[in-house]
């Protein structure tokens, strides 16, 4: 697998013509719960924005040519003229976040919090109560990311402080 950077808002119209390319293409997605009109409602986004992730074993100088040729693909992650393939368990993690799209956690999480999801550790960055989301980090491809999901706040039973869930 390997990642695209690709001009801001458009990764799904991307991943698309990759499609019809030949590439099979992933962009995780998840359903976000934001506040409209003093009323929660869910929209899907992008948990990577201006990423894109070919899903592919080898990457030929013909397909890198073909690929670099859409008008909105930027560049390839990694050296120029070399892109950098993800890791297995980074792949792992790239997948689960695909095909989930909304309930990925179910315990409460705290800030700090360290925990293995498809092999990698993530770890809760900052919790943002008010918003109902939480930030974490994730590293691929030897660069850092932060990915901000939806959560929902509940007291734990045995502590007074509170933790957040997935909805």
């Amino acid at each position: 697998m390997y990642v695209v950077q690709v001009r801001p808002l458009s990764e799904l119209k991307t991943k698309t013509r990759l499609i019809r390319m030949g590439y099979p293409s992933l962009v995780p997605m998840e359903e976000r719960l934001e506040r409209r009109a003093g009323k929660w409602v869910s929209r899907m986004r992008t948990l990577f924005s201006s990423y894109v992730f070919l899903d592919i074993d080898q990457l030929s100088a013909n397909d890198y040519h073909r690929i670099m040729s859409n008008e909105n693909v930027l560049r390839f992650l990694g050296e120029v003229g070399k892109p950098t393939r993800l890791s297995e368990s980074e792949e792992e993690l790239i997948r689960f976040l695909d095909t989930i799209k909304n309930g990925i956690w179910q315990e409460p999480m705290i800030q700090g919090e360290q925990f293995t999801v498809a092999g990698n550790k993530l770890e809760v960055e900052k919790v943002h109560r008010r918003q109902k989301r939480a930030t974490f980090k994730v590293s691929f491809a030897g660069e850092e990311h932060r990915v901000t999901l939806s959560c929902e706040c509940r007291k734990k039973a045995d502590e007074t402080n509170s933790g957040l869930i997935r909805p």
